[in-house]
């Protein structure tokens, strides 16, 4: 369960049954909506909501389930290259469901439950509700005024922001529609920085309370849209306890892929500060230095370039001076490495 919600019990001809409806309080974060009404949904209509895109948007919808032949109808959300997550009602079973098969990427996990969640739902009066919240990483589904409610994880690359709604098998009629774009309930981004345009790599990348955190099981990358030659670049790095013993590193002179650029590091499952460069996707270690790193301990690590020389400075120490010019230039980015590593107060001087 993600958003508040009023929770009360309501009289049916079957007898009292537990309700859920989120609070009225959500309508304040509503921007401005678009309203749509006796429109017929069918494969061969092409996508209503087609010029619609987001990652956080409230849906209202009421369909006629009893005038048309669709054996499946609902939404499409998220959608992307090869990735959605359908939000539907299949007639032939009288349910409401939710389904993750094409939701995103969750290797992370081989236990993800990826299938159909679905809750018994009959229509009334011959009519099926939807009210739908979509999330960065959730999606709520409150059936008929909240008799049946799903609620489920998705994750969903940052770019996968479609919208559709379908019918399988025969048209359906669309009563009514409303989509609200939702805004952000918090403030400003805790991270501090000066850098700009940040776009995630690979790996799982989020603003935390204590700045931009990423985590992945190999390599993860994040880079800013800022690049540099000649440069000082430097952060407050920290191993989190309990998430793997690996690294945190700042990026520079890199390409958008990181198959090719410089990394520093400071990695606590080897207990030390590394200086070295990707070239083709290959790593290789220009110079490093042997000290104790600690998880949980937060560490201040910067680096200064200057054509070919570089200097590493562990919490304002110099701790290597080396020599490289494979790479005369590219972006800044972060680097968690088998770990979830935090970045804060990550500043470049060019």
């Amino acid at each position: 369960m993600s958003i508040p919600r009023e929770v009360k019990l309501k009289a049916f001809s079957e007898g009292l049954r537990m309700i859920q409806a989120p609070v009225a309080e959500l309508q304040s974060i509503r921007g401005a909506s678009q309203t749509w009404k006796n429109k017929i949904i069918s494969p061969r209509n092409g996508n209503l909501l087609k010029g619609l895109s987001g990652d956080a948007y409230e849906i209202n919808a009421e369909f006629q389930v009893n005038t048309g032949a669709a054996a499946e109808f609902g939404f499409k959300v998220r959608t992307g290259e090869n990735e959605y997550t359908k939000i539907g009602y299949s007639k032939n079973s009288a349910s409401l469901f939710v389904d993750r098969s094409q939701s995103g990427n969750v290797s992370f996990n081989p236990n993800f439950n990826t299938g159909k969640h679905a809750a018994p739902l009959e229509p009334v009066a011959g009519k099926v509700k939807m009210r739908i919240y979509v999330d960065r990483s959730s999606v709520e589904v409150f059936g008929n005024d909240g008799r049946q409610v799903i609620t489920d994880i998705i994750l969903p690359d940052q770019s996968s922001k479609g919208l559709e709604v379908y019918a399988s098998n025969g048209f359906v009629k669309l009563n009514s529609m409303t989509v609200h774009p939702l805004k952000k309930v918090w403030g400003a981004s805790p991270f501090q920085s000066n850098l700009t345009g940040w776009t995630t790599v690979n790996g799982v990348w989020a603003d935390t309370i204590d700045g931009k955190q990423g985590r992945s099981e190999g390599d993860s990358f994040i880079l800013s849209s800022a690049k540099a030659t000649d440069f000082t670049y430097e952060a407050d790095v920290a191993i989190k306890d309990g998430n793997g013993r690996g690294a945190g590193a700042l990026v520079f002179r890199a390409d958008q892929d990181v198959k090719n650029g410089y990394l520093a590091n400071v990695d606590a499952k080897h207990d030390v500060v590394k200086f070295f460069k990707f070239e083709d996707g290959s790593a290789s270690v220009i110079a490093e230095h042997r000290t104790p790193i600690e998880t949980g301990r937060k560490y201040h690590l910067k680096t200064v370039a200057r054509g070919a020389n570089f200097y590493i400075y562990l919490d304002d120490q110099l701790v290597i001076s080396a020599r490289d010019s494979t790479f005369a230039d590219g972006a800044f980015g972060l680097n968690a490495w088998d770990a979830t590593a935090v970045f804060q107060h990550v500043y470049a001087k060019r």
